[in-house]
């Protein structure tokens, strides 16, 4: 009886630990909407709400890699991650308040905050993918 209970208890929730498959099918839905926020804005980087679409796409993508439950091996990189795209969306924010403002010496500014975080995405990323994780879209 209790062996049935405790098979029951493990079945229902989604606290497992994912495959390393399963964790870049997720983080594919996650990158994805980023990914086309960041397409978008290429072609007016002026617009604030190119960056305000920047800003709520980083943060989802943020919140989606905190509430994923990696492989055990990933799990420091997911957290960099999250943290990475965290900035980006906080310094997206800023960049589409100073460009709507006209702020051009904030602008100069909070630019250089944006390419910090960018790196630090493009590094974790580097590092997941020489871990075997590769976010393309399948």
């Amino acid at each position: 009886m209790i062996t049935v209970i405790a098979l029951a208890i493990a079945g229902c929730g989604g606290s497992s630990t994912l495959s390393t498959s399963q964790y870049e099918s997720q983080g594919v839905k996650a990158l994805n909407p980023l990914l086309a926020a960041l397409n978008s804005l290429k072609g007016n980087p002026a617009a604030p709400a190119g960056w305000t679409k920047l800003q709520s796409t980083s943060q989802s993508a943020s919140n989606a890699f905190l509430k994923l439950k990696p492989p055990s091996s990933l799990s420091t990189l997911n957290a960099q991650l999250a943290s990475a795209l965290g900035a980006m969306g906080v310094a997206a924010g800023k960049l589409g308040d100073d460009i709507a403002k006209r702020n051009v010496t904030a602008a100069r500014t909070d630019v250089s905050g944006y390419q910090a975080a960018l790196r630090r995405y493009a590094s974790t990323i580097s590092q997941l993918g020489s871990k075997g994780v590769k976010f393309l879209a399948r």
